[in-house]
């Protein structure tokens, strides 16, 4: 909660390394029943912010508008901006 009222957090964790400093994370959803499968990638009417939670105790906030239509990002040195202390 903010001066602009309560926020939408998807969280995420990931234990995938991509490199030694950074970790993919998926940004889509599976579902389906029996033969239709489908996956569908997060827009920005899904959530306010993404919460990365990294095996190795690394944690990052990231707006929505940063990622949305993305199927994955690597967090690390790319995504420093928005690591939290």
């Amino acid at each position: 909660i903010d001066n602009s009222g309560l926020k939408r957090i998807q969280c995420k964790y990931t234990s995938e390394r991509a490199n030694q400093n950074s970790f993919a994370v998926g940004l889509t959803t599976y579902g389906g029943y029996r033969n239709k499968v489908y996956e569908t990638v997060y827009n920005e009417k899904d959530f306010d912010f993404l919460f990365v939670f990294c095996v190795n105790g690394d944690k990052y906030y990231i707006p929505m508008d940063k990622i949305a239509g993305k199927t994955s990002i690597t967090v690390g040195q790319a995504w420093k901006e928005f690591k939290l202390m």
